[in-house]
């Protein structure tokens, strides 16, 4: 028997070898089949349990005979006996051979099913290969897509870098090289693109685009614009945008209803945007008037449907946020119009007073194609609105074609004057016809370039003087601003931007009487004390002679030898005066005309060589002074002009100089003024 423990042994041994719960199955059932056969005999052929009877049999013969005398018993039982053995060996035979064959069916059964076991590990084994397989695939792929996503988190973080760097730069109107932010002057721009540069960023403010410097198809280079398409929630009433160039900035291409809310000032609301006229951009806010500043009927969501409205002025001065800004006057179709010949012009505007309907808008800039051209002359006080007159150079027209341009921008053929209010019947668009409207006019509006192509606004973007700023950022408020007329470090000064047109640079208070800088430059005129600017650099600011400057009593002086009339001199009272030479605190300055009002008169003196700086001699046609013009008649909107008034002879008919060497620092308009820290030189 022990054969058959060997084999349940083996096959025991190899389940566990080969680790597989099937083949522990196997083995289970082999056991228990070798032990049913021993022990329960169940079955018929082949029974244990008859062969132990047998042999018991057997045994009580043998002891019977062993105790018997008589042959014939024993004959007997040795007959019984033999019979006996012969039924065991028979019973021994059938058993022998029940049992081969038992064994030998159990044997094919268990081969078949250890090779059935041992089919399914191969295959099980073939699949976990082929899993560790792709596993290890997909932990490669894996750890490429970990790679990949880390480098492009890398490259996102970088490019957002220098994003930013660029967009700073660009901010403050300069370009970005390989050292950071690099000045870039708006002479230059022709010349900045080459193969040496190519890739450089530069922002155009007149079209609102970046552009790159990249070869052309004819192997030359040139700045070209980006073209980019950014999808954008802004506008939406979710996400406002400030207006309908915030949401053109944004990448909103489509003109439509967009919601806008004046850079948080106002509640959001829904507006038409124009997105293709001239780069886009443009806020509807007005169709005819009422001569009122708050608001009037409903916001209109279509330019072409007729009626009257506005939006109110303090909500269109939340869109521009005292800054300068573009409007465009046109025809809003159906209309009552009394001539369709003017329906394809329109008028272009550059303004920087805050918007009004209740009063005549006629400081303003007109765009003729290639520039803006200043208005000159003043509008009727009954005038409302933007207005334009006859005579005056920004009484411009533009048409507008297909793609959005303005195109044949030139004076106004009708030449006539208009408004937008249709107050007395006076309507009129006027660029080709007479026509009159009463509610058909449409104003759309937009922010003026942002501060990056605005000089003079931070240290970075300086102007090479006032007047630069005054002619480039379009403003009328005076006060402290940054030039570099030299390649000196930008400075702060003072610009009057409303005298005369404005535009004028504080150089100098009291004097020294050397053509170096003394003191600290100021950038208030109220604080005392004498400085000035040096020579060279004033020089710079200047250009060659003739350039103008005034001489004035600033506020606030403290060292006054007369108080007659004082009051009447102190910043109101100025001497114009048209220098012929350059500017020197060192000598006097005799070489100069003086402002008579309606031109200029020569000096006719040549003064005393112990004066200094600018200088005036009595019974001399340049010693004359003028006044700031002083009419309160809509001042606001006309301090963009404020010309000089009662330009006349100097009424105080004494000699006198901006230097107060040898206590001689008078002004002497209205007064016998001496001042020897007070008087202040502005020059343009």
């Amino acid at each position: 028997m022990e054969w058959l423990w060997t084999m349940v042994y083996f096959f025991a041994t190899a389940a566990v070898v080969y680790g597989d719960k099937y083949l522990d199955s196997v083995g289970d059932v082999l056991v228990t089949n070798v032990e049913d056969f021993i022990m329960t005999g169940s079955d018929a052929n082949c029974s244990m349990k008859e062969l132990c009877d047998t042999q018991v049999s057997i045994m009580t013969s043998l002891t019977s005979l062993a105790s018997k005398d008589s042959v014939a018993t024993v004959s007997t039982q040795a007959s019984d006996l033999s019979a006996a053995l012969s039924t065991q060996s028979v019973t021994t035979g059938n058993i022998s051979a029940s049992l081969t064959s038992h064994i030998a069916n159990v044997n094919t059964s268990l081969t078949a099913q250890l090779q059935q076991a041992l089919t399914t590990v191969a295959v099980n084994a073939n699949n976990i290969t082929k899993m560790a397989v792709v596993q290890q695939s997909n932990q490669a792929y894996i750890s490429q897509l970990q790679s990949d996503v880390a480098a492009a988190n890398n490259s996102i973080i970088n490019t957002t870098n220098l994003l930013t760097q660029v967009v700073s730069c660009l901010r403050q109107g300069l370009t970005y090289g390989n050292d950071g932010c690099v000045p870039l002057t708006t002479a230059s721009f022709a010349t900045l693109c080459s193969a040496a540069n190519a890739g450089l960023l530069r922002f155009d403010p007149t079209a609102g685009k970046l552009e790159v410097c990249t070869e052309q198809a004819s192997k030359d280079y040139a700045f070209q614009a980006l073209q980019t398409q950014t999808p954008s929630l802004v506008g939406t009433q979710a996400v406002p945008g400030h207006s309908c160039r915030h949401i053109r900035d944004s990448g909103a291409t489509d003109s439509g209803t967009y919601w806008i809310n004046g850079y948080g000032d106002v509640a959001a609301f829904q507006v038409y945007c124009d997105m293709s006229t001239s780069s886009g951009g443009w806020t509807y806010i007005a169709r005819g008037t009422s001569q009122a500043d708050s608001a009037v009927g409903d916001v209109s969501l279509d330019p072409t449907t007729a009626g009257i409205w506005h939006l109110s002025t303090s909500t269109i001065q939340a869109i521009t946020q005292n800054k300068p800004y573009e409007i465009y006057i046109g025809h809003g179709l159906n209309g009552d119009i009394e001539t369709s010949d003017d329906e394809e012009s329109f008028r272009i505007q550059r303004l920087e007073a805050p918007f009004t309907f209740s009063a005549p808008m006629e400081a303003y800039y007109g765009w003729n194609g290639s520039t803006w051209l200043k208005s000159t002359q003043y509008a009727a006080s009954s005038d409302r609105g933007p207005v334009w007159e006859n005579a005056d150079p920004a009484n411009q027209c533009c048409e507008r074609n297909g793609a959005g341009s303005w195109i044949s921008c030139g004076p106004s053929t009708n030449g006539n004057e208009g408004q937008f209010s249709n107050l007395n019947n006076n309507q009129h668009l006027r660029c080709k016809a007479d026509d009159t409207r009463q509610d058909g006019l449409i104003i759309f509006l937009r922010e003026s370039p942002d501060e990056v192509a605005r000089p003079g606004l931070t240290q970075a973007r300086p102007g090479k003087s006032c007047k630069d700023i005054r002619e480039r950022l379009y403003t009328t408020a005076s006060g402290a601003y940054w030039i570099k007329p030299t390649n000196s470090p930008a400075f702060q000064v003072y610009c009057d931007m409303k005298n005369a047109g404005g535009g004028w640079t504080y150089v100098a208070r009291g004097s020294s009487t050397s053509d170096s800088a003394t003191g600290t430059v100021r950038a208030d005129l109220d604080t005392k004390g004498i400085w000035h600017l040096s020579t060279s650099d004033i020089a710079a600011i200047t250009g060659p002679a003739p350039y103008e400057s005034y001489v004035a009593m600033g506020p606030g002086s403290d060292d006054i030898r007369d108080n007659t009339n004082i009051n009447a001199d102190e910043f109101v009272d100025v001497r114009v005066r048209q220098e012929q030479a350059p500017m020197s605190f060192a000598k006097a300055m005799f070489a100069y005309r003086g402002r008579t009002g309606s031109g200029w008169s020569a000096v006719g003196s040549t003064g005393s060589t112990n004066d200094r700086g600018p200088s005036w001699e009595p019974n001399d046609d340049a010693n004359t002074c003028c006044q700031r013009d002083t009419f309160d008649n809509n001042a606001a909107v006309r301090d963009i002009q404020h010309p000089w008034t009662t330009c006349r002879k100097a009424p105080i008919n004494l000699e006198g100089q901006f230097s107060n060497i040898n206590l001689n620092g008078h002004l002497r308009c209205q007064s016998d003024s001496w001042v020897r820290d007070g008087l202040v030189i502005f020059v343009r």
